[in-house]
């Protein structure tokens, strides 16, 4: 057995040495699968407010939240990518689901009528 002052650096060295393994299997999958893809495809698996307002569980502000964020980082992917057939299929469907699950989300309305009201590409 060891003493129990040398534990503390023995659990601190097992930590380190993992976390080394962790960062170099990372580093090796990395090479060997190419990185991220660079395509995602996008999906909405809810587009009914009504659906969403009865799985929400009374959570229908942080849902909300969660769905203008996805909202705007979809504008801001489509509008910033080099992809000549940019389409906002999604836009729309995303602030739908924002404002009909909080009412009061006003920061909604106002971009999302700004992002709507754009030519499209």
């Amino acid at each position: 057995m060891t003493s129990p002052r040398a534990r503390p650096w023995l659990v601190g060295a097992l930590i380190a040495l993992l976390m080394g393994g962790v960062v170099g299997l990372q580093l090796v999958l990395e090479r060997y699968s190419g990185g991220p893809s660079a395509t995602t495809e996008n999906l909405l698996y809810v587009r009914s407010p009504e659906t969403m307002k009865r799985l929400a569980l009374s959570y229908d502000s942080l849902l909300a939240d969660l769905y203008w964020i996805r909202a705007v980082q979809h504008y801001g992917g489509t509008r910033l990518s080099t992809d000549p057939d940019k389409r906002y299929d999604l836009l729309y469907p995303l602030l739908d689901l924002t404002t009909s699950l909080d009412d009061r989300f006003n920061i909604a309305y106002y971009y999302g009528s700004t992002f709507l009201a754009e030519a499209p590409p």
